[in-house]
């Protein structure tokens, strides 16, 4: 007998409220990013609706049926922001991650738009791990007001429309 392994669409069908929580498509088996972002938007509450995600930047690349997923999921206006992290973060991982800021309510002036912030840069050496980096209070702060303002600012971030990106993600 085989014995099943990772959250392809015959696992996943297997859960309570499976319709509701992947409206927008099955990941590969060996990619779940998108199955556990559909989850937590489709978790978030309906009033408030704001998710943050910490994940691995691979996600916001691959082709295929998570290529799919993304394209449904900024037709729906869900991805407010994006923020490129710095390599060596993780203690598991030198990769870059990202956050990727979803909103169900987004605001007027957000509508339609997803702020891009490049922060892969922005980084300091971790003070007691020598393979590690981190970022500093002066990254945070530059991360977060980019965020706040939500526009173009040379050199940080850039605004696109949810329909170029979804034509070049």
């Amino acid at each position: 007998m085989e014995i099943p392994y990772g959250y392809d669409e015959a696992v996943l069908k297997k859960a309570e409220f499976w319709k509701e929580r992947y409206k927008f498509g099955f990941t590969p088996r060996q990619s779940a990013d998108w199955a556990w972002i559909q989850h937590m938007v489709a978790s978030a509450s309906d009033e408030t609706g704001r998710v943050g995600v910490v994940i691995d930047n691979g996600c916001l690349f691959r082709g295929g049926k998570e290529k799919a997923i993304r394209t449904q999921v900024l037709k729906a206006n869900l991805i407010e922001a994006v923020i490129l992290l710095p390599e060596k973060l993780f203690y598991n991982t030198g990769a870059p991650g990202a956050i990727i800021l979803l909103n169900k309510n987004k605001s007027a002036e957000k509508k339609d738009k997803v702020l891009f912030i490049n922060a892969s840069k922005d980084y300091e050496q971790h003070p007691e791990v020598r393979k590690l980096n981190r970022l500093g209070d002066e990254h945070i702060k530059k991360i977060a007001d980019a965020y706040k303002v939500f526009q173009d600012i040379k050199g940080c971030c850039r605004m696109e429309g949810a329909y170029v990106c979804g034509r070049t993600t």
